[in-house]
């Protein structure tokens, strides 16, 4: 069995909140939902992956989309983390539009390919055009504080410096 049929095959929970077990490995697993399912992870993923799941086997709720760019397999949500902090290590890239929104593109300098084994990040450009027009639409925060602006605040509150 592959490792991607082995992390999609959903354990089920039997009879709403009782016992479940897991229908690759047979481990008994707490109780969910009524609904609700754990999916079998062997944490070998395409994202950067928590430490402590690292080519561990470990059960999730949620399979992770694969990376929109690659199509890898990005772990479940208790080894690769939540969705706005999701990284496809192979790509060098945001695995989700919420990534990019809150994040940015991936800084790329010298050194930060020199530790990724000289792995460039993808720019902005490489990402798909909805995911690119969304992130030059929001907004930012400014970056600089005018002088007028810090006098203000100045007086207004009776800092030392106020004219």
């Amino acid at each position: 069995m592959s490792w991607s049929e082995g992390t999609r095959r959903a354990s089920r929970s039997r009879g709403g909140y009782g016992s479940s077990s897991c229908d690759v490995c047979s481990q008994q697993l707490p109780p969910l939902r009524t609904g609700e399912s754990w999916i079998h992870c062997d944490g070998r993923s395409a994202a950067f992956v928590r430490q402590q799941y690292r080519a561990q086997i470990h059960h999730g709720r949620r399979q992770n989309s694969p990376c929109w760019n690659c199509g890898r397999e990005l772990g479940c949500d208790r080894c690769a983390g939540l969705d706005v902090d999701r990284l496809c290590k192979i790509c060098v890239c945001w695995a989700t539009e919420a990534g990019l929104l809150a994040h940015g593109p991936i800084t790329d300098n010298h050194a930060q390919r020199e530790r990724r084994g000289g792995r460039s990040a993808l720019p902005l450009s490489g990402y798909p055009p909805k995911w690119q027009d969304a992130y030059r639409r929001q907004p930012r925060p400014e970056q600089f504080v005018s002088a007028d602006s810090v006098s203000e605040m100045q007086q207004k509150f009776g800092c030392a410096g106020a004219a």
